[in-house]
């Protein structure tokens, strides 16, 4: 199996049906509406990543939609 990440996009005339993505994508519950509708991706907040021993989480549950839903 090859994997294949490059900055900037997937590219591969092998077609891979499968992509990874990182951090700055990984937590917006709301990717696929922002990706559909051009709207721009909201920047990582660090203090929002899951740390061992966080009694009070915070991050993807409770991200704010692009449209204002959740």
């Amino acid at each position: 199996m090859n994997t294949e990440i490059l900055t900037g996009g997937l590219m591969s005339p092998l077609k891979r049906t499968c992509c990874a993505i990182g951090k700055p994508l990984a937590m917006l519950p709301d990717l696929p509406v922002r990706l559909q509708n051009d709207i721009p991706l909201t920047p990582p907040d660090q203090s929002t990543f899951y740390k061992p021993g966080n009694l009070r989480p915070r991050g993807y549950s409770d991200w704010p939609f692009a449209n204002g839903n959740r």
